[in-house]
């Protein structure tokens, strides 16, 4: 697939309608008009990245939800693939037509900045060092709409990370209500989206812990895998510990396992989470990190835009799906 182009047998594949559905959808005028781009003799219709969530919303296979939905993805473990789980949910709902926050709490990582920001990683960076964060609207009363940056898709916004971040969080050691600050004072002036997403570092620090109160739906990603294993117990016990402390309610904990690659240790883990977490667990894990995930990051996309008929593909499809129908089992 091109980058930036979408063709309708792109269009057809991603959302499971046919080519000529796509076509008759554009005469009608439901959905965006496609420019023609000559290919030899023939005339082929192209869609600009730009115009597919308003085609996801006539055709999508999430549909918007009745009321906000916030997502707070947090494990006390690095490298379990949180963040890429974080962008490709961000993105799909995105595609589907679903308006979408992401709000970026990795510290001065940038992890899901870069993958969100359509500049060059260098040129983002330089960008980020000059603009106002969740510091300055917190502390030095910036606007929102300036620490809110748009990306490719009309649909997609993100919070980035700054290095203020950290700086934040020193500051919110002395507030009263601290864990509620992004409940009180952040959330009720983001009504416009229908999704925010938390994406949080490996510490259940000040500032995780403001997403996690004010989130519907806690993901918390596992691997499969020794150090991700052993850290299980005390990211639960952190994560229980907490919410009877502070009083929070869930609509659901989404726990994914990840990283689950063909050996008999990381399957025994694999099996370790599903028996002793049977109401958390998603129905299918996702399986180790392999080229298309990586590459899809590196072209800033998402695995279903990437690579539409890969397994990973389908794997991801399926998880989101599900995350999707648990987020609004209330609201169906």
């Amino acid at each position: 697939m091109n980058a930036n182009y979408w063709t309708a047998n792109n269009i057809s594949n991603y959302f499971d309608i046919t080519r000529q559905g796509v076509h008759s959808a554009e005469e009608r005028g439901d959905i965006p008009k496609a420019i023609r781009i000559n290919r030899g003799k023939v005339s082929v219709r192209n869609w600009g990245i730009e115009a597919i969530p308003a085609i996801g919303e006539q055709f999508g296979f999430l549909k918007k939800p009745k009321k906000q939905v916030i997502f707070a993805v947090y494990t006390c473990k690095g490298g379990v693939l949180k963040t890429s789980i974080s962008f490709n949910l961000a993105r799909t709902l995105a595609l589907n037509g679903i308006k979408t926050l992401i709000v970026g709490l990795e510290g001065n990582q940038y992890s899901i900045t870069g993958l969100c920001l359509p500049q060059q990683e260098d040129e983002a960076l330089m960008e980020l060092e000059n603009m106002p964060s969740l510091y300055h609207y917190f502390y030095e009363e910036a606007p929102l709409k300036d620490i809110i940056k748009k990306t490719e898709l009309p649909t997609l916004d993100i919070i980035p990370e700054t290095a203020e971040l950290n700086s934040f969080g020193r500051k919110l050691l002395y507030e009263r209500n601290r864990e509620f600050l992004f409940k009180t004072k952040l959330i009720p002036h983001l009504s416009e989206y229908d999704v925010i997403i938390f994406d949080n570092g490996a510490n259940l620090n000040l500032i995780a812990e403001n997403s996690l109160t004010c989130a519907d739906v806690l993901i918390s990603p596992l691997g499969c895998e020794s150090l991700a294993f052993k850290a299980v117990k005390t990211n639960f016990h952190e994560i229980f510990k907490f919410k009877e402390a502070l009083g929070v309610e869930w609509k659901d904990l989404i726990v994914i396992p990840t990283l689950l690659a063909n050996t008999a240790i990381s399957q025994k883990f694999y099996a370790s989470y599903v028996n002793s977490y049977p109401e958390y667990v998603t129905k299918i894990p996702i399986k180790q990190f392999n080229a298309i995930s990586e590459e899809a990051m590196l072209m800033k996309k998402s695995v279903l835009e990437y690579k539409q008929n890969s397994e990973l593909a389908e794997e991801y499809k399926l998880i989101i799906q599900e995350i999707w129908e648990r987020a609004n089992k209330e609201d169906i």
